[in-house]
């Protein structure tokens, strides 16, 4: 009889605790999930920003997206949206492919949970690159995003040229390039140094301990020296922070990353010096002339960045 009891108990509290996640569910429902029309997601991304507010959903997108018509990223059936989970959180994220004016707009919308929306699309280079397109595909039962795109400068008669293909994860709050073994290095000390000029000379340096991060920056005016900006921030770091960084660094395998990239200085670009201090003793520098060596490293500057703000 006890044990009769027993179960009967047990199923009541399964019970109860399937009706409150349903409680919970419908509280927060996923925006994203209740997606039927093109009209819904309009309404949906609109908000984001003025160039959001601005995208075009419909029968008009697939020609802004025909160099890709004979591959696999061709549009098809006036299909521009899709969903996944891509960061992995068990709530559907969104992949959507519009036009904005008469050039493809390519754009994740990620759930974060708590009605809050992300939008991502790191993964754009428009200084280097033109015409991106993308698509999900799933490595290892993990939702991917696959992801071409065009030179930035044409070839002698116009035509687009150069393209390049991608697999990206999302990865400490942005896509990078897959790695299906990442590294597991223990990150003592990170330093950005980077060296600019346009209209002022800008110098920053980030550091980031495993307890804090510190960031200073002067500006300089180039046509008055003697004017000079200075900010410095000491910030106390939480060890999810932390973690966050280590993440991406040992997702990226920092220690195979060349250990410079581009050799000829462009314009109004950052000079950017990585110095990794990791595994007690061991160093990583990375001379990114400038600053746009890969997908992930422009990810862990901006994380940086994060990071080191208060």
């Amino acid at each position: 009889m006890a044990s009769y009891i027993s179960s009967i108990q047990k199923a009541a509290c399964q019970v109860t605790l399937l009706l409150l996640a349903g409680v919970v569910q419908a509280q927060s429902p996923s925006r994203i999930a209740a997606l039927q029309t093109d009209a819904q997601v309009l309404e949906l991304i609109r908000p984001l920003g003025w160039e959001y507010k601005e995208a075009v959903l419909g029968d008009s997108v697939g020609a802004v997206y025909s160099p890709y018509r004979f591959t696999r990223f061709a549009v098809r059936g006036g299909q521009t949206w899709f969903r996944a989970d891509f960061d992995q959180n068990g709530r559907p994220d969104l992949l959507v492919l519009t036009r904005r004016k008469e050039i493809p707009f390519v754009f994740c919308v990620l759930d974060m949970g708590h009605d809050s929306l992300r939008v991502v699309r790191n993964f754009y280079n428009a200084v280097q690159r033109r015409s991106p397109v993308a698509r999900v595909i799933q490595q290892r039962n993990q939702d991917l995003l696959e992801y071409a795109d065009f030179a930035r400068s044409r070839g002698s008669r116009g035509q687009l040229r150069n393209r390049r293909t991608q697999q990206l994860a999302y990865v400490s709050g942005g896509f990078v390039d897959y790695n299906p073994k990442p590294a597991q290095h223990h990150i003592q000390r990170v330093t950005y140094e980077s060296y600019s000029v346009y209209h002022q000379a800008v110098k920053t340096r980030i550091v980031v301990a495993e307890d804090s991060s510190h960031f200073w920056q002067r500006r300089t005016e180039i046509r008055d020296s003697t004017k000079v900006t200075h900010q410095q921030y000491h910030t106390p770091l939480h060890p999810a922070q932390h973690q966050q960084l280590s993440v991406l660094l040992n997702y990226l395998d920092f220690p195979r990353l060349r250990n410079a990239y581009d050799k000829v200085y462009r314009n109004h670009h950052p000079h950017v010096t990585l110095t990794v201090e990791y595994d007690n003793g061991q160093r990583k520098i990375i001379e990114d002339l400038n600053g746009m060596g890969t997908t992930g490293l422009r990810r862990l500057y901006a994380l940086l960045y994060e990071l080191s703000m208060p």
